[in-house]
């Protein structure tokens, strides 16, 4: 199942919209959640250009810029058109976005296939706490697998995991 998302809506999200490189910093973010999920993720932007882009970042994500013509006026439009490919193609498929007017046009398809919409802001959180846990489990399975047991975390790296680790499991 896999995600099909609104880029420049999560970007808003993560409050890096107006950065000059907003792109590409979502790029990096989406490989660091997903490094262990190994989910198919098709990030969708808005571009100026007539003829968009398609770009393979790695095995699992696809950055597509979309086209600005007569066809597609926005991102929303490559994004349903996604949405409905999936449906053709019988794949079940996660939407993340925040915008009413895809999630009211994708609510009006008629279909068996499971489409889950998922705000961008809860994905934010979620991306959030997964890579929280995953810079844990780095740090600590790096040093397990050299047999090491916290010889290199220093203290500051120490609390900083348990904190977190205590925050996710509702401890603190």
């Amino acid at each position: 199942m896999p995600y099909i998302i609104d880029g420049n809506n999560l970007a808003g999200k993560f409050d890096i919209l107006f950065e000059d490189s907003f792109c590409e910093r979502l790029i990096r973010i989406l490989k660091k959640f997903n490094k262990r999920r190994k989910r198919n993720i098709i990030l969708v932007f808005d571009s100026l250009e007539p003829m968009g882009d398609k770009e393979k970042i790695d095995k699992y994500l696809t950055v597509i810029y979309a086209p600005r013509d007569n066809f597609y006026k926005s991102a929303d439009d490559k994004i349903v058109e996604l949405v409905e490919r999936n449906i053709k193609n019988k794949e079940n498929v996660i939407l993340v976005t925040d915008d009413l007017e895809i999630i009211n046009i994708i609510k009006e398809i008629k279909t068996n296939i499971d489409i889950r919409i998922i705000k961008a802001s809860d994905f934010v959180k979620k991306i959030r706490e997964n890579i929280s846990v995953n810079f844990a489990l780095d740090k600590v399975g790096q040093n397990a697998i050299q047999g090491r047991w916290g010889e290199d975390l220093n203290k500051e790296d120490i609390k900083k995991i348990n904190d977190e680790l205590l925050r996710l499991w509702g401890e603190n």
